[in-house]
């Protein structure tokens, strides 16, 4: 029976020889797989980078914005793809010096590469730091619940027109809490290239790649979220 350990290793050995013939070849082409990355239920969890308030104020006047929070939902999602393609980059990189290629090689085959990253960052308006007594659900605003460093679900904003008694969401039972949605616990991304060798590589050999980009990630200061990260390409 092939394991999923098996195959990496093939593929990487795969990967290896594919770069050194791209010192011989350096063409054309294209390659249209798409690379998803999904996170199962620990990772949506994401630490406080990858969460976002959109008024620093509401933050600040709750319980603190917490260690690390982005103070804008275009920060929270620039840092995402940046981790994610500079992982890309990255890996590429150490396997073109693995296999011995010129760094003015390396750099040409990086050109001819594109990522492009997509990511929904989780809108917190209000931010409760570990809340042990039950609080009152705010109109308009949806409260992030934050226990140590993560974001770990959420409290939804106040029905619209109010109710004559007060919605409260209460940690000691998570009555009137919701789910962090699934769209904000997964990160898409399309792979393409112009370069010839890269353009014939197997969907194998660039789920090697994606496999060693999650590992890189999970060594990054923010990657501890992705330690139980699954990576496919499809």
């Amino acid at each position: 029976m092939i394991s999923v350990e098996n195959i990496a290793n093939v593929s990487s050995h795969l990967l290896l020889i594919s770069l050194l013939t791209i010192m011989e070849v350096l063409g054309c082409g294209h390659f249209s797989g798409r690379a998803r990355f999904d996170e199962d239920m620990e990772v949506q969890r994401y630490r406080l980078q990858s969460a976002s308030c959109n008024d620093v104020l509401y933050c600040s006047r709750d319980a603190g914005t917490g260690p690390g929070i982005s103070p804008s939902l275009g920060s929270a999602e620039a840092l995402v793809k940046r981790l994610v393609t500079q992982g890309v980059i990255d890996v590429l990189e150490q396997q073109g010096r693995a296999a011995g290629l010129p760094d003015a090689i390396i750099t040409t085959i990086l050109s001819q590469l594109g990522v492009n990253v997509l990511y929904t960052p989780l809108q917190c308006h209000l931010v409760k730091i570990s809340p042990a007594v039950a609080f009152e659900q705010v109109m308009m605003m949806r409260t992030c619940v934050i226990v140590g460093n993560t974001v770990t679900t959420t409290c939804p904003p106040a029905p619209i027109p109010a109710p004559r008694q007060p919605v409260m969401c209460m940690p000691m039972n998570g009555m009137n809490y919701m789910a962090i949605d699934p769209q904000h616990m997964s990160i898409s991304g399309t792979l393409t290239t112009s370069n010839l060798i890269m353009a014939t590589w197997s969907r194998e050999m660039w789920q090697s790649v994606v496999n060693r980009v999650l590992r890189m990630i999970t060594s990054d200061p923010f990657g501890t979220q992705f330690a139980t990260a699954v990576a496919t390409v499809t």
